[in-house]
């Protein structure tokens, strides 16, 4: 799928209707997450790296899929940190939030700002 470089007229529900397409068309629901998160850095101005984090009941945090190592890496340190966005699970059971950027130090001691808009739903 090609990037929609502007959203004017209709190419905001074109996007949306080819991504939905495919990703019904996906055979797995790894297949899913995994096509979720390209569709992020395909559709989302300036989105380089894109990542689904799953907060699961007893507080394990896993990361469900990523476009690369980045993502996956940056979920790790959020989780080792405490420093996930939307950690909270939502009392209204499903919400969206876009939170600011906030600094993130690696494991060599550097400090990476991170943006993120999240989904937080809790089953």
């Amino acid at each position: 799928m090609t990037a929609v470089p502007e959203y004017g007229g209709d190419g905001l529900a074109v996007a949306f209707a080819h991504m939905s397409r495919d990703l019904l068309a996906q055979g797995s629901l790894q297949a899913t997450l995994d096509r979720v998160c390209e569709h992020a850095v395909e559709l989302v101005e300036g989105c380089e790296s894109a990542g689904i984090m799953v907060l699961h009941r007893k507080g394990r945090v896993e990361t469900a899929a990523a476009t690369d190592d980045l993502a996956r890496e940056s979920d790790q340190i959020q989780a080792d940190l405490d420093e996930v966005p939307a950690w909270t699970p939502p009392r209204d059971r499903s919400r969206g939030t876009a939170s600011p950027t906030w600094p993130v130090p690696d494991r060599g001691g550097n400090t990476t700002r991170l943006e993120s808009a999240n989904w937080a739903s809790a089953a």
